[in-house]
Formats: C-alpha cells, structure tokens, sequence
C-alpha cells in the first residue's frame, strides 16, 4: 500500500533549480496531473491561496500550492497558516519553500520558525521536523558538480573523460540555474564531435561573460550603431571561447540568454549567484533596462534559433540581424534632432 503524502511540505534551500526539481520529483510520485499554483512571500497570501488550500474543487483535480520566498511571510501570514494547515483540502498539497542564505551551515529561518526569545517555533514546523516533512540543502556541492556532469554526458551521448571531468568541475558555478546555461554551452560547443574536452573549460571562465555582458552594456549606452562591425567582433570573440568550432551561433544564444536570464532575475528580485564585484555591474544595468527591453532580447534569440534551425538563415545572417535586433531593443531611445536656429542652442 502506497504511503500517503504529507499534507504540506517544507524545502529550505537556497537554490531555486534545486528547489523545482525537488518538487517535481515529491509530485511525480504522489498522483498525476497536478495543477500549479505560485505564490511569493513577499506579496503576501492573498484570498486566492487561501481558498485553493482550504475548499475543494466539484472536479477533483489535485493542486500543488509553491509559495516561494516564504522567509519573507509576515508573522501574521504564519500564523494563520499554522491554523489552516490543519484544515487543508486533500486535493490541495502546499510547498514553502525558505531560499534565505546559509549561515556556517545552518539555514536562516524566519522567527516563527524557531526558539525565539523563549518562544518554541510553531506546531506546523516541529510537526513537519518530527514527520520528516522537510528537505534541507545547502546547495551544490563539488560533489554534486562531479556527479552532474557525469549523468549529464550520458544521458547526451558525449564523451567525457578524467581530464575533461577535473578541468570542468573545478570552474563550474555551484549554483544549478547557472550549471544549466553552462551545460547548454558545452552541448553546443560539442555538437560536432561529442566529446567533451578540457579545453572546453574556458568557456565557463568568467572572461567570456563579462565581454559579452560589456556589448550588451555597450549597445544599453548607444554605442552599438555599427551593428555590421559589432558583428565581427563578436563573431571572433566566440570563435576563440569556442576553440575554434566553425558554427559559433548557437554558443552566442546560449551565453546571450544567460545573460539576459541574469538582467531578468535581478529586475525582479531574485537572488542571483555571482561574484559582487560582477553583480553590482549587471545590477546598474539592469535597472537601466525596461521588463520590455528584456523579453524582447528573449524573443530575438528564439528568432534567430528558430531561423537557423528551419534554414531560412544561415548562421551569418542570423547573428546579423540578432546584433542589429538587440542594438534597437536594448539601446537608449532616439534622441529627437531640435530645429536649429541661427544662434546657439
């Protein structure tokens, strides 16, 4: 007989991937054909949550309820959570996920979650402890990079020996939303032959990132005109971090949505891993750029893909127009030319 679900459920960690992946694995083993439902903490729970946690649907579809950022509950928010939870609707399972920073090992919990000030944490919490109804991770672990790659390869087909494998995980971020923009650079660098080599690991050296994230800072301040010119640089940039692979598009999109994936998550206050030296430069610049002028970076790079792949572009053409896409998209607006007069302006 199959163990019941818990009826809700906490995942303390740091890393949102991780957290996803988590999740889906709790919901694959428990029914099928889940409802999702997001919610952040720092909106607060508005009606709507509430009602999908405690009413039942006439249909009898099952709900998963993701509060993310729930560190960032307010005491009162706990509070009425700690007396919901115990009047939960079966068809609905919630999930709390607690993304605060580690501290020498050990998570950040918000106040209601623990002994504070001569206060036991509440019921819900020691509940969940006692029944096993949590899952704590720190993040990835050197470990975990090792173990990554190797499940990676196999499952893509590629080659991958002790070399690669020691190059690679000594300069992979521990972080896995940024593991899988550097795996997706690695699949395209290596389409051609599948093999991973040691070489390929420069194209995870910060070097790489920051020259293309300078041309998107460039084109943000208006010195992306020259687009025929901005062309040609970045065509030999990505020619010497792809080792000389002959197709070098494909790398430019995967690092040029990293990059504009990065702009996004800062616009909207999600924690990103990066060194602070590197994150206060794309922060600036993100605060330049509208939520517009980044989606529609987004939507110019799935142009371009979906141009090479059904041929109706080569590879030139496609970063051509991609560039001059971008320089239009993400550069500052027009200036208006003033009716010159005949004495100064």
């Amino acid at each position: 007989m199959a163990k019941p679900r818990p009826p809700y459920f906490f995942l303390v960690c740091p890393d949102s991937r991780l957290l996803q992946e988590r999740i889906e694995q709790l919901a694959a083993g428990n029914a099928s054909g889940w409802e999702r439902h997001v919610f952040w903490g720092e909106e607060g729970l508005a009606d709507r949550f509430w009602n999908l946690l405690t009413l039942e649907n006439m249909l009898g579809v099952p709900r998963l309820l993701v509060v993310r950022h729930a560190e960032k509950l307010k005491v009162d928010a706990w509070q009425h959570l700690n007396a919901a939870l115990n009047r939960c609707s079966s068809q609905a399972w919630p999930f709390f996920c607690l993304e605060g920073d580690w501290d020498r090992g050990k998570p950040k919990l918000p106040e209601p979650l623990k002994d504070f000030r001569g206060k036991p944490p509440l019921p819900c919490w020691s509940a969940a402890v006692d029944r096993g109804w949590i899952w704590q991770s720190p993040g990835l672990t050197a470990a975990d990079i090792r173990r990554r790659l190797q499940e990676w390869a196999r499952a893509e087909g590629l080659t991958l020996d002790a070399d690669a494998l020691q190059a690679l995980q000594a300069v992979l971020p521990l972080n896995a939303s940024a593991l899988e923009g550097e795996l997706e650079k690695l699949l395209l660098a290596s389409r051609e032959t599948g093999v991973i080599t040691p070489a390929m690991a420069a194209l995870v050296n910060d070097t790489s990132d920051l020259d293309l994230f300078a041309f998107l800072e460039m084109v943000q301040r208006g010195g992306g005109g020259d687009a025929a010119g901005a062309v040609t640089l970045w065509k030999k940039v990505l020619e010497n971090a792809l080792g000389g692979q002959q197709s070098i598009t494909f790398g430019f999109l995967a690092v040029a949505a990293r990059e504009l994936r990065i702009l996004w998550q800062i616009r909207h206050d999600e924690p990103v891993q990066l060194p602070p030296f590197i994150l206060n430069k794309k922060l600036a610049l993100a605060r330049r750029l509208s939520e517009a002028a980044i989606a529609r970076g987004l939507e110019l790079l799935l142009e371009a893909e979906r141009g090479i792949k059904s041929g109706e572009k080569d590879d030139s053409q496609a970063l051509e127009l991609l560039i001059a896409g971008l320089a239009q998209a993400l550069g500052p607006p027009a200036r208006q030319a003033s009716p010159r007069s005949g004495g100064r302006p």
